[in-house]
């Protein structure tokens, strides 16, 4: 029967200390995200692809993108190489 009390005073005191742990630190915030502030430069860049497009100055459509940028146009497959893709989408314009 003395065996039987000390284990459960071992198990008794075993709980205690479980109930001492430290709680785990709250997750760390996600960072805050200025979409206002990217929507801003996208529509800065707008009058100037427009205004290449039109021209049919495939060049200038081009070096309006990121070198690592991709274009995903709605019913085409996706583009990894915008730059080179931009150049071969530009129709050409009537000589």
């Amino acid at each position: 029967m003395t065996s039987l009390r000390q284990l459960a005073v071992i198990a008794a005191g075993l709980v205690a200390l479980a109930g001492c742990a430290k709680a785990p630190p709250p997750p760390a915030a996600e960072p805050v995200v200025d979409t206002a502030a990217d929507e801003a430069a996208v529509r800065a860049v707008n009058p100037a692809w427009f205004a290449a497009h039109t021209a049919g100055d495939a060049d200038a459509v081009a070096a309006l993108y990121a070198d690592d940028a991709v274009l995903n146009i709605p019913g085409h497959r996706r583009f990894a190489a915008a730059r080179r893709s931009a150049r071969r989408l530009q129709p050409t314009s009537p000589q």
